[in-house]
């Protein structure tokens, strides 16, 4: 997070007060992410009761890799992992191919193990 204060906006009339706030933040891999949070509070002309609603608002931060596949030669009957790192929100779902067909994580075991620990695919 950054110390920077988030900035506040107030709007009023007809005994209607609208508040919005926008923080900027960083994520853990280091790239922006905004959040919006938005309050409004509204009561009727001639009443006292005052109703409040508050909404949160993050923005979808599109996928990146941040690590790319590296090819490898290695002989025939040798085990090979290949592993790339990929960020964003919502998470990225990642898919594995091999020969232009989709793998999933039970296809060919044990010969293919698929595996996801937080953004590192294997």
């Amino acid at each position: 997070m950054t110390s920077r204060r988030p900035m506040t906006r107030s709007f009023s009339g007809n005994g209607r007060t609208s508040s919005f706030s926008e923080e900027e933040g960083s994520s853990s891999n280091g790239r922006s992410e905004s959040r919006n949070t938005y309050l409004s509070n509204v009561r009727p002309e001639n009443r006292s009761t005052l109703c409040s609603v508050m909404a949160q608002l993050t923005e979808d931060i599109q996928p990146s890799f941040e690590t790319t596949l590296k090819s490898k030669a290695v002989s025939e009957n040798c085990n090979v992992k290949f592993t790339c790192v990929v960020s964003g929100y919502p998470a990225p779902e990642l898919k594995w191919y091999k020969d232009d067909m989709e793998m999933d994580r039970y296809c060919g075991l044990p010969k293919y193990e698929i595996h996801r620990n937080g953004k590192t695919h294997t």
